[in-house]
């Protein structure tokens, strides 16, 4: 069975996702989106997973015979290496949750991390120095602050961080990914007409932070391209926000190498 949650019209307050609105599962329906299954109650799993987790007095004890943890501690700490914020440790959306036939556990999906790098602007005062347990509301994301908050658990989900930074997150891994990614397409940055960047800042936006204007319009570009904005963007050679923040890496200085500008 696989689970989203809604995008709905109704208030923030009334869709924090994995919190508990009581064991009728029609409280449900109108919060999380069935995707496929062939059960005939397909929403029993979800709602005893979301009574484990705000019903229980040790989530150590009650989340991991019902919930895949690696998954979860995976997919949490993408989104803070990343400062992927429009996720559920930040906006409490753009993820799935998949019931596995086999072993009868929830397991967490990553979806939608088109806003990483620190691009979902208002969830943080600042991106490269965020929290390794970060959650925008103990309250309103019980499964991120019961995890965080919990020594076993906790302690699980820092292994795994620290896991995903020092196996992936090298220079020597990046950096000639990087450098193949901007070659596949300089051309089509080169030829767009309307982009709010130079192809030089493209091109030293490899190797150096850039702060570029909000620009309104094409025709404002060239006058207004260096103004004082907030609008900064990180190269390849800037400090890794999960290294400044004291996690142990590799021997070789690792470097976020954000080569996707923003105005």
């Amino acid at each position: 069975m696989a689970i989203s949650t809604r995008r709905s019209t109704e208030s923030s307050a009334d869709r924090y996702p994995t919190s508990w609105y009581g064991s009728d599962p029609a409280a449900y329906y109108t919060r999380y989106e069935l995707k496929t299954d062939e059960s005939l109650d397909p929403w029993t799993d979800l709602v005893a997973v979301i009574d484990s987790l705000n019903n229980s007095a040790d989530v150590s004890v009650s989340l991991p015979p019902v919930v895949d943890m690696g998954s979860v501690y995976c997919v949490f700490a993408s989104d803070i290496i990343l400062s992927s914020l429009d996720s559920y440790v930040g906006s409490g959306r753009n993820f799935y949750v998949y019931f596995d036939e086999v072993t009868g556990k929830m397991e967490w999906i990553l979806w939608d991390t088109g806003m990483s790098y620190g691009s979902y602007w208002g969830a943080a005062q600042n991106y490269e120095t965020l929290s390794l347990t970060y959650v925008s509301s103990t309250s309103n994301r019980p499964l991120a602050s019961k995890i965080f908050a919990d020594p076993t658990l906790s302690d699980e989900y820092l292994h795994e961080l620290c896991r995903l930074f020092t196996r992936h997150f090298s220079s020597d891994l990046l950096f000639p990914k990087i450098d193949t990614l901007a070659d596949l397409v300089r051309p089509y940055v080169y030829a767009d007409p309307r982009k709010m960047y130079t192809d030089q800042d493209f091109e030293d936006n490899l190797d150096f932070d850039l702060t570029l204007a909000a620009i309104a319009s094409p025709a404002s570009r060239a006058s207004s391209r260096r103004e004082r904005s907030t609008s900064r963007v990180s190269s390849r050679r800037s400090a890794s926000p999960v290294r400044s923040r004291s996690i142990r890496a590799p021997s070789s200085s690792t470097s976020s190498r954000r080569t996707t500008p923003r105005s």
